[in-house]
């Protein structure tokens, strides 16, 4: 071998290890860093001698990544719901909960048969008038609660597909760059394109499909595309207060439109979790909170020797129009106890049935969440023990270190020779 091909495999040798140092010590300093793909250099010899740093490869396992992003999209959109639900269990209360619809029904109740027998008690009257008012405020809150929370999923529904949009364009430009990298290093902003896809996921389902030049399009398990050579866009008319006759149906709530066509609604995602509470689980607990309502009108009226009772009404098939004004002096509590409870199931019963379903509910998010989150651990596991290992990372700086130690030690001997040849010509 000629001095010139040894000095040229020597300092080949010598900017390899160094390429090599600085994707180790990167893997080293971002071991613990989210999202972050383990970097390692793709070497091949020169025909002339030696060898050359052909790029870094950025390391991640995709199959799994793309499980993480499916699951990602259940768990947020389980935590929505779950927090829903439980704020709607709130306003309800649970059968212990002093101030539940429980509790002021069965008070409700009570008073009735304190008043049965003693009719002619003003402080009795005055009690089962406090219950019955108490009564009719309990469901008017819950059912103007129910109302807010609609109206607050709406105004989320556009904050997420604001952000949503976003982060689709901030994609796009990521991958616009690393399309124009020229074979420089990309790894950083592949590291920052997977970090805004975490974000996308929890919006909506998404599954990555590769393109060239390393861009990679995104789109729905449905197959709709949200980005590929450009970012899509989805609008919605939001609306400020959504009240209890708002429906899709009806044509006063407007679904999410994609580039101008209808948009598949995933069946995961924080955006589906919120287009559910506004759309069906919401209206579906208000109907039977209205339903209530009306029971105990339909029951009550009519049992008084002039009037109804209590003055229990609803001018309107609607929990939050339920009112109370009336005078119980009149009122044959005994008769009134046997309307409240005549039917299928007893007044009672019913708001019973209401507050276990609800809790049943919120038990049944719970477990559903919990699923999702051990799954993603399970995942984030998986994908961890193909990531950054700290010990074999340490020991191939140590490999690193020699070679590089060995091309320089070459380097020298080489000039040693020529100083030599030198030192004789």
């Amino acid at each position: 071998m000629s001095l010139g091909a040894a000095f040229n495999n020597a300092s080949s040798g010598l900017t390899v290890a160094l390429r090599a140092v600085g994707a180790t010590s990167s893997n080293l300093a971002n071991a613990l860093t989210e999202n972050y793909g383990k970097r390692e250099v793709t070497i091949m010899s020169r025909t002339e001698g030696g060898a050359r740093v052909t790029g870094t490869s950025r390391l991640v396992d995709q199959r799994t990544q793309g499980q993480i992003w499916l699951v990602n999209a259940q768990a947020a959109g389980n935590a929505q719901s779950l927090r829903s639900l439980e704020e709607i269990d709130r306003l309800v209360g649970t059968f212990d909960d002093p101030g539940s619809l429980y509790d002021i029904s069965s008070k409700f109740e009570t008073s009735l048969v304190s008043l049965a027998s003693r009719p002619e008690d003003t402080v009795r009257q005055s009690n089962a008038n406090q219950a019955a008012d108490d009564l009719a405020e309990k469901i008017r809150t819950i059912g103007s609660g129910i109302q807010n929370i609609r109206s607050d999923a709406d105004r989320e529904i556009s904050g997420v597909i604001s952000a949503l949009n976003a982060d689709l364009e901030k994609i796009a430009e990521l991958n616009g760059s690393i399309a124009k990298s020229h074979g420089q290093n990309t790894a950083a902003l592949e590291d920052a394109r997977q970090a805004l896809i975490d974000k996308v996921s929890q919006i909506v389902p998404v599954k990555a499909v590769a393109r060239d030049y390393g861009r990679i399009a995104l789109m729905t398990p449905k197959g709709q595309f949200l980005l590929d050579q450009s970012a899509s866009a989805i609008d919605l008319n939001s609306r400020n207060v959504v009240t209890s006759d708002m429906s899709v149906e009806g044509e006063t709530l407007d679904l999410p439109i994609l580039n101008g066509n209808a948009f598949q609604i995933p069946t995961s995602g924080k955006l589906a979790s919120l287009l559910e509470i506004r759309d069906t689980a919401a209206p579906e607990i208000y109907s039977q909170i209205t339903a209530l309502s009306e029971t105990l009108v339909s029951r009550l009226s009519g049992v008084a020797s002039d009037g109804p009772l209590f003055g229990f009404d609803a001018p309107s098939p609607d929990a939050v129009a339920l009112g109370y004004s009336g005078d119980v002096s009149t009122i044959d509590a005994n008769a009134a106890l046997t309307a409240l409870n005549t039917g299928n199931r007893r007044f009672s019963a019913l708001v019973s049935d209401l507050s276990t379903s609800l809790s049943t509910q919120v038990l049944n998010a719970e477990d559903r969440l919990g699923s999702a989150r051990s799954s993603s651990a399970a995942l984030i596991e998986l994908k961890d023990s193909t990531a950054v290992d700290t010990d074999s990372e340490l020991q191939k700086l140590i490999r690193i270190e020699k070679i590089y130690a060995a091309n320089a030690k070459a380097l020298q001997v080489v000039g040693n020779m020529l100083d030599d040849l030198i030192k004789i010509g």
